[in-house]
């Protein structure tokens, strides 16, 4: 059974954080009751029951990129692209390694593209 559902909300003064945290919280929560409740236990499989397999997640990926008119479409460029948006948002680079899962910051500098401005802002910040 598919639902199309809507959610408002209205408040006055709310911490738009907080909301956002529920929500996750609240999806991670249904993710794992649906996981517990499946015959398999991956979320995306190929063919019959077998695990979705690095291969098929990165050609799935391109067909999806081609057919949105992107290229160069593959996993590497969405942790990239997570990396740095998240970087340029202000968040340090440690917590972004941690997110990414990278035991040392070097490898998380790999995927980030450090935006010249965001450097020259930060600077005014702390060096003012």
């Amino acid at each position: 059974m598919h639902h199309n559902l809507m959610l408002v909300i209205h408040c006055f003064k709310c911490d738009i954080k907080v909301i956002k945290q529920y929500f996750f919280l609240l999806c991670v929560m249904h993710l794992r009751e649906y996981i517990k409740a499946r015959k398999f236990g991956a979320i995306f499989n190929g063919k019959g029951s077998e695990r979705l397999s690095k291969n098929g997640i990165e050609a799935a990926l391109r067909k999806v990129g081609e057919r949105a008119g992107a290229e160069n479409v593959h996993p590497h460029r969405f942790r990239r692209t997570l990396a740095t948006n998240l970087l340029n948002r202000g968040m340090s680079i440690q917590d972004v390694a941690e997110i990414l899962g990278n035991a040392d910051l070097k490898t998380t500098q790999i995927y980030c593209y450090i935006d010249k401005k965001n450097v020259e802002n930060a600077y005014r910040k702390y060096a003012d």
